[in-house]
This record gives C-alpha cells, structure tokens and sequence, in this order.
C-alpha cells in the first residue's frame, strides 16, 4: 500500500512537471526497488516494511543535510515530502501508557524490558520515538524490582 502510493504520487508530480519531487521519487522507488531485487526471495518479504525503512534513511540523511546547511530550502521540501509518509507518532502519555498495561496485564510478550521493547517494534513499528520508548520501559520495567 505504502509503495504503491509513492509510486501514484510520483506519476502526479511527473504529470504536473514537479522536477524536483519527480527526482526525490525517482530516488526512493529506485531505492525501494533494489533492496526488493535483493530480498524478495526471503521469508516474509513485505515491498512496504521496505520502503518505511528507506524512507526512515532518507530522512535522517536529509536531516544530516539540514543540519549542515539549515538554510537550504530544498532539503525541508525534502524531508517535507518523506515525513508526508510516515505514520502519525504515538505520543509519550500514550507509549506509557501501552507499556504500564502491558506489564501491569502481564502480557505474555512483554515479561522484561527486551519483549516489550519487540513487542513495541512489532505493534507500533515506525510510529514512537525509539529513545524515548527506551527510556520508558526501562523506567516501568525497573520499578518494583
């Protein structure tokens, strides 16, 4: 769904004659589709999970870029056009709120920090701050011990 979404935007933007968006697709469909040349023969290959993680590396690159030259216009359109794409974040309230359910529920998955850290990857992928949802299991799962 996810890649064939920015295939379909990307044909808009070569429609509508938008050099620069047409080149960013460009970019990420050539990217989505040599990993998938690589991979499409392993279990549980999925075109989508895919194209998340490229656009997760193509925006802590551009991120990079901002950094370097924040006065750059293209890269926030840039990094403007990626996030476009990336799921709505769970905010911090609601993430402790998931974690302390899980371990006040005992939740089979989540019996120490390093299941609920995968059961997190697995529910919510792409949708949390990893650092922050670290820092919170580890703050929920230390207490009482």
């Amino acid at each position: 769904m996810l890649f064939k979404k920015i295939k379909l935007d990307s044909l808009t933007a070569r429609k509508n004659k938008d050099k620069d968006k047409s080149n960013i697709y460009s970019f990420l469909i050539s990217e989505i589709k040599t990993i998938e040349k690589n991979n499409s023969n392993m279990p549980n290959f999925n075109i989508d999970n895919i194209a998340m993680d490229v656009l997760k590396k193509s925006i802590k690159s551009v991120k990079e870029n901002i950094a370097a030259r924040p006065n750059d216009i293209k890269y926030q359109n840039e990094l403007d056009l990626y996030m476009s794409y990336m799921p709505e974040q769970i905010s911090e309230d609601k993430l402790r709120k998931i974690i302390i359910g899980w371990k006040k529920d005992n939740y089979p998955d989540t019996p120490n920090i390093g299941g609920a850290m995968k059961a997190l990857k697995r529910c919510y992928d792409g949708q949390y701050d990893p650092k922050m949802a670290s820092s919170i299991v580890r703050e929920v799962y230390s207490e009482d011990n």
